[in-house]
């Protein structure tokens, strides 16, 4: 049985030893047992430092793989390798973004409870920090907030035509909200109301103003411009 002559490149960096060898070729040519990339699955302390952000941090942290019945951990840890991964997945996306589509399409349609599950966990591990999120957006967006809650109503009440422009209606909520914020008292109000005894507007932009709160408290929906 022939062995190949190996010189000290061909040694694992970090025990030293020759690469795995089955009759008379080496597997997988040099560092065949573990890369220089990759940690014993005999080390036990439980941690490793990132070799690109030179943060220690636990093994749960870097990809692992199991090789020939060993376990190895790669040494960049998963947040260090995320912008090269959306890099490669961009790239790929942009080289062909209908079949990027078409294959997202059926892979989530061959996998979709796999897909949830992972939405589902990854929301379970973060809420707190979407419930930080949410709310300083929230506080950050408060005329949106309050033009899709408008919006919600309006549908229930069948207020919306297809043809309206959201994006105007938005801009309205948005400038009373700037108006509200620099100090002037103000509210967005239907012209005429969605729901009256004798008529029922619309929830479009040519049907809202912005105007001080105690007019609008005022008109109610008992008033309208031409009002028989």
């Amino acid at each position: 049985m022939l062995f190949k002559k190996t010189s000290p490149l061909d040694t694992c960096s970090e025990c030293k030893t020759e690469p795995e060898k089955i009759g008379s070729k080496d597997i997988g040519g040099p560092l065949a047992k573990h890369s220089p990339t990759e940690r014993h699955s005999s080390d036990s302390d439980g941690v490793r430092t990132c070799k690109q952000c030179s943060v220690e941090k636990p093994l749960s942290e870097f990809h692992s793989h199991i090789t020939a019945g060993k376990k190895y951990w790669v040494h960049t840890c998963k947040e260090c390798v995320k912008p090269a991964a959306r890099a490669r997945k961009k790239a790929w996306y942009d080289k062909d973004p209908e079949r990027a589509r078409r294959d997202s399409t059926r892979w989530y349609s061959d996998n979709k409870e796999c897909a949830l599950q992972a939405v589902a966990d990854y929301r379970k591990k973060r809420a707190e920090w979407w419930k930080e999120y949410h709310k300083k957006w929230r506080g950050e967006n408060p005329g949106k907030i309050l033009a899709w809650v408008r919006k919600y109503q309006a549908a229930k009440l069948q207020a919306i035509p297809v043809w309206a422009d959201f994006d105007a209606i938005l801009g309205i909520y948005e400038r009373a909200q700037s108006m509200k914020d620099s100090g002037i008292p103000c509210e967005v109000d239907h012209i005429v109301p969605l729901r009256s005894k004798l008529v029922c507007g619309l929830h479009v932009a040519s049907n809202l103003q912005i105007i001080d709160p105690m007019t609008n408290k005022k008109k109610g929906n008992r008033w309208w411009p031409d009002m028989p």
